[in-house]
């Protein structure tokens, strides 16, 4: 069956059978593993605007410092005011520990012998700066329990099981040039679909987006619309903090009933020791996930 089909199948289920959330799901499920089964064959790491609209896939860009108010949002972050009354805990020894080795990966970075590659060097500058972003989120502040994952009731998960079937793990390319650093689902397990996830690129980035950031969100929604304990949700809202190289950006995505919408954010310059920089991430991982995720979705046909 084509996309085409089989999106014209969707439409009909919403119209025809709106409480029928299984079939509606069923079909979804077929729909956006096909679309990740084509963007699979596309032999670039890249993907231009008409590819991702041939797919039904269309890219929002945002700014982190301006949210929209009239776009369905599913992720609330931290606001400025809230982060800035928790700064990092410089009397905790942890805290300038880690940020003495963040400036020097930023300011004097030098690896082994081994990394003579250019993918190799480039995959570990995005290593260390996703482990970065990381510890900014898990670093010990002023009056918070524990850490801010902790508080925003984030915990880390294993992706087998949670975020793709081992099937697509065991078939195809396991996502060329990506590697998975972490995934978080929500404390209220059920009770919220939304997952977040952390990886980086062994590629450079630019304003357009990769083949693994894509396949990534596909196939999460994909397998997540098939668990038991999200047997009442008809969206799952992905958030992806990406890493390629020394950049790195945030993108939220989610299911309409037509298309995939990926909200994007700029280009993040990570070879710095601004805090501003670090703190946008820190804000938006610190998330609470909002929006209904549990009616069928109606997008305008």
């Amino acid at each position: 069956m084509t996309l085409r089909k089989l999106r014209k199948a969707i439409q009909h289920l919403v119209l025809d059978s709106e409480d029928d959330k299984i079939g509606y799901k069923l079909k979804t499920t077929v729909f956006l593993g096909q679309i990740s089964r084509e963007i699979r064959k596309l032999d670039t790491a890249v993907l231009d605007q008409i590819q991702l609209e041939c797919h039904h896939i269309k890219v929002e860009a945002f700014s982190p410092h301006k949210e929209s108010t009239d776009k369905p949002l599913f992720f609330r972050p931290m606001s400025t005011s809230e982060l800035a009354a928790h700064p990092l805990d410089y009397s905790k020894p942890s805290v300038p520990e880690f940020i003495d080795k963040f400036h020097r990966l930023v300011e004097k970075p030098h690896w082994p012998v081994e990394y003579r590659s250019e993918e190799s060097i480039r995959r570990a500058f995005a290593g260390e700066f996703a482990y970065y972003i990381d510890a900014f989120f898990s670093a010990k502040r002023v009056d918070v329990k524990n850490n801010l994952k902790r508080a925003a009731r984030w915990y880390e998960r294993q992706t087998h099981g949670v975020l793709f079937s081992d099937s697509f793990f065991i078939h195809g390319d396991n996502i060329a040039n990506c590697r998975f650093e972490e995934v978080w689902e929500h404390w209220e397990d059920g009770d919220w679909p939304h997952v977040m996830i952390k990886l980086f690129h062994t590629v450079d980035a630019d304003d357009r987006l990769l083949r693994g950031e894509v396949r990534c969100i596909l196939e999460a929604m994909r397998y997540r619309l098939t668990l038991p304990k999200l047997k009442d949700h008809c969206i799952i809202p992905v958030q992806v903090i990406s890493i390629a190289h020394k950049h790195g950006r945030i993108l939220q995505a989610h299911w309409n009933g037509q298309d995939v919408i990926i909200r994007q954010s700029p280009l993040y310059d990570l070879n710095t020791t601004d805090m501003a920089i670090y703190d946008t991430f820190v804000r938006y991982m610190a998330n609470k996930p909002i929006g209904d995720t549990v009616s069928i979705p109606r997008a305008t046909v």
